[in-house]
């Protein structure tokens, strides 16, 4: 049995850049996201995405990453774990899928005699998932094993039975896209390092300060030294000039 593509466009490989700088393919101007944050690579049907030494990380489903990592077109994927990221237009209608089957070349392989070579494929297209049998010789049920789906809408608490071999969704999303773990320590690493750099420069910004402060107080006492000599001078003039009378003004007593 021959299984229609899902997508519409012709499989390609093709990547795009994703940030605030002018070069990018996706713009997001926002103080959150660095000239170069992600890299989208498009490979047939499947997603990937890997931070370009960010300097607030990407991060998809809430968990940070350095990546490469597989997505779904379904994924929550943020700049910075607060900036949304926008989808390049190429990719809006495009939907992810996730093989099941007893054969090694799925996404999720189930070695059971009764689940067949290429037996279902979970389908993600941004808004909603979708299990469909693909032409399998015990069929595919939903939640209880008489009730046989073909294509039919899932959520990742539902049960699907291949025969009568019963795996979850959420299984499923987690067995399909596990081909890349996160790399915590390499995050927490990296994310270290930025918060040292950040912090240096804030203690050399704060030194600089500290000696224009110094400087402007000793400019100031040394005017203000200057200015009680000037005014000393000057009345010391006014208390030896005579008056028209002939005498001299007297000095003022404080």
């Amino acid at each position: 049995m021959t299984i229609d593509p899902v997508n519409s466009i012709e499989p390609s490989n093709r990547s795009w850049l994703i940030g605030s700088g002018d070069d990018c393919d996706v713009v997001l101007s926002h103080p959150k996201v660095s000239k170069h944050h992600c890299q989208l690579t498009r490979s047939g049907d499947r997603l990937s995405i890997h931070d370009v030494n960010s300097e607030t990380g990407t991060w998809v489903d809430g968990v940070p990453f350095v990546g490469p990592k597989p997505i779904r077109r379904g994924s929550s994927i943020m700049l910075g774990e607060t900036v949304e990221m926008l989808w390049p237009v190429d990719l809006l209608h495009f939907k992810s899928v996730i093989t099941i089957g007893r054969s090694p070349e799925n996404d999720v392989v189930l070695d059971k005699p009764n689940v067949s070579g290429r037996h279902a494929r979970l389908i993600d297209d941004g808004n909603t998932l979708w299990i469909e049998d693909c032409g399998s010789t015990n069929g595919v049920a939903l939640n209880r094993p008489d009730n046989l789906v073909r294509h039919h809408r899932v959520v990742p608490t539902d049960a699907i039975y291949l025969g009568s071999t019963r795996i979850t969704i959420d299984r499923i999303l987690q067995v399909g896209l596990a081909r890349e773990t996160v790399n915590g320590k390499e995050v927490a690493d990296r994310l270290a390092e930025k918060m040292l750099a950040t912090t240096q420069v804030s203690n050399v910004e704060r030194a600089r300060k500290r000696k224009v402060r110094s400087a402007l107080m000793t400019c100031i006492a040394i005017a203000s030294i200057l200015l009680g000599a000037a005014c000393a001078v000057y009345f010391a003039k006014v208390s030896d000039t005579p008056s028209k009378s002939g005498e001299r003004i007297p000095k003022m007593v404080p």
